[in-house]
């Protein structure tokens, strides 16, 4: 199935797929692990061309607790982390500062808190990186959050 829909995509069918992933990252690992060793470099080069983006998404409870919020972030296109197999860095990038708009699940929980919509109890509970989001709620993160003003 998964040969199929990147032969598609490949001919400019539009292929709209999901798996059972944390994030947009572990979606890739997923794809490319699914192929033997021998085969992952072309199957890199293959989707590196072909995916234009990659969605992370949960539903969260909102704080009045009356319905969810979507958290959904987009990573963009990476072409190059893909190819060489390097897609641990994108972590780091990301961080450091929003590579080509992109931002952590964990920096979207925190504009959530900001923004009033979920508790903090609620972002504890959901981030897959627990130390980093404690971090960022007592205000000793040091990756780049000063574009949420963030202030409790």
């Amino acid at each position: 199935t998964l040969s199929s829909a990147m032969k598609a995509a490949e001919t400019g069918h539009l292929v709209i797929a999901s798996l059972h992933t944390n994030d947009a990252i572990q979606t890739v690992s997923r794809i490319v692990g699914m192929y033997e060793p021998q085969d992952r470099a072309s199957v890199r080069k293959q989707l590196a061309e072909t995916l234009k983006a990659c969605v992370a998404q949960k539903l969260l409870p909102l704080k009045s607790g009356h319905g969810r919020i979507l958290l959904a972030k987009s990573y963009a296109y990476i072409k190059d982390f893909i190819i060489k197999d390097e897609l641990e860095q994108i972590y780091d990038l990301v961080k450091k500062g929003s590579y080509n708009d992109m931002i952590t699940m964990n920096m979207s929980l925190l504009q959530l808190i900001k923004e009033d919509l979920i508790t903090k109890d609620t972002a504890l509970e959901v981030s897959d990186n627990k130390v980093e989001i404690q971090q960022m709620l007592r205000g000793a993160y040091h990756g780049t959050t000063e574009s949420f003003d963030i202030q409790f």
